[in-house]
């Protein structure tokens, strides 16, 4: 809060504020006023559109996150962790052909980032595309941090698929 009192024009501040509201306070209407007050200062923020676009689908507000995270992507086409939004907010808008689709241009970004293929795993499951998922799971499963995401991913997929022996494997 002493950034304010140096520089309220600060987006940085605006921004760092809301994600202490949004993650930490579960203040989403005060989150909500300092990503509005960072897009005044700045309307051209791929970063704040990014982290409305997260509150907005927290909030179930699907079709306007669903601007908002485009918007954040026009911005910034190469940023991995915009990207990721995108396609998490397609995955809640419903979309998930887009949402695996644009998960896979986040991984081409960045094949490196674990919460991408996680993610993606978890849409094909959605799909019911299973042996996808699983072959997700499986690779990311010597992630140390994919791993746990990973043994409960497989164990679902498998007790899906009826096999709870195999289940059962990845919860011990």
């Amino acid at each position: 809060l002493k950034s304010f009192d140096i520089d309220n024009t600060s987006i940085d501040a605006h921004i760092s504020l809301g994600m202490v509201k949004y993650f930490i306070d579960w203040d989403w209407e005060g989150a909500e006023k300092c990503f509005i007050k960072a897009l005044e200062i700045n309307p051209n923020s791929a970063e704040t559109h990014q982290y409305y676009a997260m509150l907005l689908t927290t909030l179930c507000y699907h079709k306007k996150a669903l601007k908002v995270a485009e918007l954040a992507h026009q911005l910034d086409p190469l940023n991995a962790p915009i990207s990721y939004i995108l396609s998490y907010v397609f995955f809640n808008n419903n979309q998930i052909e887009n949402a695996i689709a644009q998960q896979k241009k986040t991984i081409e970004l960045d094949p490196d980032f674990g919460d991408a293929w996680n993610s993606m795993a978890w849409m094909y499951v959605r799909s019911n595309e299973f042996d996808k998922a699983i072959e997700i799971f499986s690779k990311i499963l010597n992630d140390p941090t994919s791993m746990m995401r990973a043994n409960s991913g497989l164990s679902y997929v498998y007790a899906k698929l009826g096999q709870t022996d195999r289940a059962q494997e990845f919860i011990k």
